[in-house]
């Protein structure tokens, strides 16, 4: 049996293919048109004030004011997740570099740290200037 296609069908069959190639076309020149990408390979560590006032990593890192490290690449970002679960306020503070902001009991903040001179650096407790532990910047190289 045949089936008859109607006018209206195929103008609709038409549009239709003519609306997802030029979608696909936008796509494409978008794509070859683009800037270069702000793209940053991020690492994630989540520290924790304790009720001692110290510093616990709980999460990418352990131990008691442990041993930060992060790269100096720009294209390299360390995100820096800063808990209170002291009755005390506490901010967490990289010396010349980065503060989070002041954290109340249960108060969070995240701070991000990329593109740092190579070195040491001290973090503290911002509001009592107790050193903590040390922060590290160091250069990254593939070997050759």
């Amino acid at each position: 049996m045949l089936t008859l296609i109607s006018t209206k069908h195929i103008v609709l069959f038409s549009v239709s293919l003519f609306a997802v190639l030029a979608s696909i076309i936008g796509v494409i020149a978008s794509e070859m048109l683009e800037q270069s990408s702000n793209y940053k390979e991020t690492t994630y560590i989540t520290l924790v004030f304790n009720s001692s006032g110290n510093v616990e990593g709980i999460k990418g890192i352990t131990g008691t004011n442990p041993l930060l490290v992060a790269r100096s690449s720009n294209m390299h970002q360390l995100a820096i997740t800063v808990k209170n679960l002291d009755d005390d306020r506490h901010q967490l503070v990289i010396d010349r570099i980065a503060m989070s902001k002041v954290l109340g009991n249960g108060d969070e903040d995240t701070i991000y740290v990329s593109g740092v001179p190579e070195g040491s650096y001290k973090y503290r407790d911002g509001l009592n200037n107790r050193v903590l532990g040390e922060f590290k910047v160091v250069k990254v190289t593939a070997r050759g």
